[in-house]
């Protein structure tokens, strides 16, 4: 169960850094754009839509053990925002609207968006 929990973080953390090339790709793209050289930014705009996809897929994958094993991480969609507590430590990701879960199982009454793996919040999160 040990080792399947810390996968299941692993895999997290390969979410948050897909997420994070996305983002660099993004601001690349646009860097490119302005300088004028419109193929350079077609590349970094395409590779961005390869590491979103990635995110989702490893998300998708963390959601799969958490339900299949009941690990102890708490996890949630609300708002378009996926919401990951491990250890009373969160990190999110945004969904871009899509609302490709149901099935929120909890709420927490002070959430912040994670920028950095993992995040403190104030008032500690329970796991179950």
């Amino acid at each position: 169960m040990e080792k399947i929990y810390s996968t299941c973080v692993n895999i997290l953390k390969e979410a948050f850094d897909a997420n994070v090339r996305a983002h660099k790709c993004s601001e690349a793209s646009q860097n490119w754009y302005w300088c004028g050289d419109h193929d350079q930014a077609r590349e970094y705009s395409e590779a961005k839509y390869d590491f979103y996809a990635e995110k989702s897929k490893k998300i998708k994958e963390a959601i799969r053990l958490i339900k299949k094993y009941k690990l102890p991480i708490k996890w949630g969609l609300n708002d378009g925002i996926f919401y990951f507590c491990i250890n009373g430590r969160q990190i999110s990701f945004h969904t871009f609207g899509r609302n490709t879960y149901k099935g929120y199982n909890g709420k927490w009454s002070r959430r912040e968006n994670g920028n950095k793996f993992p995040l403190n919040m104030e008032v500690p999160c329970l796991t179950y």
